[in-house]
């Protein structure tokens, strides 16, 4: 995997969020706050192995679950089936 460069400009206040972190000791770059941060938006994990497009697709399976709990139009079930169910429908097994 190439690394690309991109550069944002960032309003006052994010930008001494990040400096805040990095002066923390926490990061060792303003650098890597952002891609920590992106990667807790996105919901990817540096130790999973889910990309961008297993993350749309795992939001594709569950978005339609959680509308209907919200609107009560459907049974709850056991977590473990829940999650295998869904399991299966994204990544087939």
């Amino acid at each position: 995997m190439g690394v690309s460069r991109m550069h944002v400009s960032l309003p006052e206040e994010l930008e001494n969020m990040v400096k805040e972190r990095v002066d923390s000791g926490l990061y060792g770059s303003a650098s890597e706050v952002v891609r920590a941060a992106l990667r807790k938006f996105f919901h990817i994990s540096e130790e999973s192995d889910i990309g961008p497009e297993e993350a749309a697709r795992i939001r594709e399976v569950v978005e339609p679950r959680l509308e209907a709990l919200r609107n009560g139009k459907t049974v709850t079930h056991d977590f473990d089936e829940a999650c295998e169910e869904i399991n299966k429908e994204v990544f087939g097994g």
